[in-house]
């Protein structure tokens, strides 16, 4: 097999209108399947669709957003002689340019016109500044710049098993291990982009063809690859909400796009399974296959075989285009090292400056690279955020020259009275301030999104340092700031673990709400921790509490049934009983006439029924739908049967109309 050519860069500066019609005129002869218009066919955050695909190019038109995430997982996707075609405006107009669109991270009360712009003047540098990049300027002439060279992307050619790099022949003996032994195993197979993980796979299933096998993933596309190489021994594709737990062998292919609670279900009740991916943070749940997923298979003494690809087969060795995506969105970036003789140096806490960061290449790593290693969520979409988002906080602290801990906070709340209420009721629902809406709708406060807070969003610290008083360093810092701010309170929302939790309890933090839903990028129930800080936070604080006092053992019946015991204990749900018919009442109105959910509704609903139910007059359908959810909320089919309507969304509102009608008669 021929070694694969170096695939290119080209940046196009111009009107959206010129760059569109030059990368089509450019590109005319190419198979419309083998490329992706990200911005123009598609728009801005599609970038992942393309997973598991090969490409001869993609085009990223920056006109209609950018979304760093694509830009990782387009490049990935193309072929050796290929291209990745970035549209741009000129460069001088392209840091001020206000995008089309907010960023999904822009907080409710920010615009395009708020960001910093330091990611896109780090971006216009690293273009810039290497001559390997093709530049292109619309409107323009051959004598003024040279015309780019047409694309000669490689043909594809077929891999077999014969024909396998000596890794990809250990994917293959390990997953026809796992067909043959019945004793439950997990094969984690992990690799940058273009490496052949999905050709292994592929072959594998073909090499274990008359065996049932299972195959899943994020898509059918994105299991393309893999089907492709597996031939006619390619397993039907199975969705994942049709994935359930069987001793058959499970294959997941780009795992990394999927939910981690989703990864997390299916090894536990899988016995042999085999997951492939890329850990870089854009697909998805990326790196929390490592800091989540495979620190719960060791501790459970599952048998985990680790495969890592090096040698590339899309494109070649140290491929340009591959080396600067790396570099400029820090897809490698070098973990803090440990440095024993700087063990006893002194804490330092500074507040960084996102123009700093921009501007200074070394430092950037520095903080990006903690974030990266210590955190599972973050992806080249956090980048941008820690670089252009007016409203976040970062403070960071320092050994000596050795960075230990970096703290990422926002600022939320401080929503009108109007806002608020539309927020209670459930008819908006602002972007960001997640603690403020969430104990406004969720909580059933109804003026808790007016007060401001700053919610902690990211904690990472050293491995080396941790227990050593350096978040709660941090922490400490963060209150100082809210307080001198004159704001209400101190919060932070993370996926309940035992860990987590004592840690926050041992910050001062209580928890003052629990969500009825896992996460699913976590696999865990989401947490809200608070402190107030004001006379206005107290008072939120204590009605958070309340609140949570009450609706909490009526989840623990139902949405948290499952709730581990060691975390719930940990939680130290207070007693407050004489607040329960007040709130029972805002909760009943808020489910009959707002959109609240039955989950955050169902203890009042219940206590209502079986108090008052005797004494309304409803019809026997409203009765046996009343009944039906309050014995099972989660039970949406037997809701849905009871009210005689063709879906949920019609058999809810049938249940809060007749809630309303029992309502009426109890306040006549």
């Amino acid at each position: 097999m021929s070694t694969p050519r170096p695939r290119r860069l080209i940046w196009v500066r111009g009107q959206a209108e010129a760059g569109e019609r030059w990368a089509r005129e450019f590109l005319a002869n190419r198979q419309p399947s083998r490329v992706a218009w990200i911005g123009i066919d598609h728009p801005p955050g599609q970038g992942r669709a393309y997973l598991g695909q090969t490409l001869e190019a993609a085009v990223i038109n920056t006109h209609a957003g950018l979304d760093p995430d694509d830009w990782g997982a387009l490049s990935g996707a193309v072929q050796g002689g290929g291209a990745l075609i970035i549209l741009s405006p000129p460069a001088n107009e392209w840091v001020e340019r206000l995008e089309p669109a907010p960023q999904p991270w822009l907080s409710h009360g920010l615009t395009a016109a708020d960001l910093r712009h330091g990611f896109v003047r780090r971006l216009i540098r690293h273009l810039s500044e290497d001559a390997w990049v093709e530049c292109l300027d619309l409107p323009t002439s051959p004598r003024r710049q040279p015309a780019i060279e047409p694309l000669n992307p490689d043909s594809i050619t077929g891999l077999s098993e014969a024909t396998a790099n000596a890794q990809q022949q250990r994917v293959i003996e390990a997953l026809e291990h796992l067909a043959h032994q019945p004793t439950p195993q997990v094969v984690l197979i992990t690799a940058e982009r273009g490496r052949g993980k999905s050709a292994a796979l592929g072959m594998a299933m073909r090499a274990l063809q008359g065996h049932t096998l299972r195959l899943t993933g994020p898509s059918r596309a994105a299991v393309a690859t893999a089907c492709q190489y597996a031939g006619d021994a390619a397993p039907a594709f199975l969705a994942p909400e049709h994935v359930g737990p069987e001793p058959t062998p499970l294959i997941v292919d780009e795992a990394a796009a999927l939910p981690l609670g989703t990864l997390e279900r299916w090894l536990s009740d899988n016995p042999r399974c085999a997951l492939s991916a890329t850990v870089h943070g854009y697909e998805g749940s990326g790196r929390g296959l490592l800091l989540r997923l495979v620190k719960s298979l060791e501790q459970r003494g599952v048998n985990l075989l680790r495969l890592h690809l090096e040698q590339p087969l899309r494109f070649p060795p140290s491929d340009p285009l591959e080396e600067w995506i790396a570099r400029w969105l820090l897809l490698r970036p070098t973990p803090p090292s440990p440095n024993p003789a700087k063990a006893k140096a002194a804490l330092r806490i500074e507040r960084e400056s996102p123009e700093r960061l921009s501007d200074d290449e070394s430092r950037l790593k520095k903080v990006y690279g903690l974030l990266f290693s210590a955190h599972y969520q973050t992806r080249p979409r956090d980048l941008r955020q820690l670089l252009d988002d007016p409203e976040i906080v970062i403070e960071c602290a320092w050994r000596d020259q050795q960075l230990v801990g970096v703290l990422l906070a926002r600022r939320e709340g401080g929503f009108s009275r109007a806002l608020c209420h539309a927020v209670y009721h459930g008819t908006r629902r602002p972007s960001g301030h997640l603690i403020a809406q969430s104990l406004t709708f969720h909580a059933g406060i109804a003026d808790a999104a007016a007060s401001r807070g700053l919610r902690i969003q990211r904690l990472a610290v050293r491995a080396e340092d941790q227990r050593q008083g350096v978040g709660q360093a941090l922490v400490e810092r963060a209150r100082t700031l809210a307080m001198n701010e004159g704001l209400d309170w101190l919060g932070t929302s993370f996926g309940g673990r035992t860990d987590l939790v004592d840690f926050w309890q041992q910050t001062g933090l209580d928890c003052v709400r629990i969500g009825n839903r896992l996460e699913p990028r976590s696999g865990a129930h989401a947490l809200i921790f608070l402190q107030g800080l004001s006379a206005t936070g107290h008072t939120l604080y204590h009605s958070a509490r309340e609140r949570f006092a009450i609706h909490y053992p009526d989840q623990r019946r139902h949405t948290l049934a499952e709730l581990p015991d060691d975390l719930a204990a940990r939680l130290k749900c207070p007693t407050l009983e004489h607040s329960m018919p007040r709130i029972d009442a805002a909760d009943l109105q808020a489910f009959a006439y707002g959109h609240r959910a039955l989950w955050d509704s169902h203890g009042a609903l219940m206590r209502w029924f079986e108090q008052r139910g005797s004494t309304i007059t409803l019809s026997a359908q409203q009765r046996a739908l009343l009944r039906a959810a309050i014995d099972d909320p989660l039970n949406s089919a037997a809701i849905t049967q009871a009210a005689g309507a063709s879906g949920q969304r019609e058999a809810l509102a049938e249940l809060r109309r007749a809630t309303r009608q029992g309502l009426n008669q109890t306040h006549e």
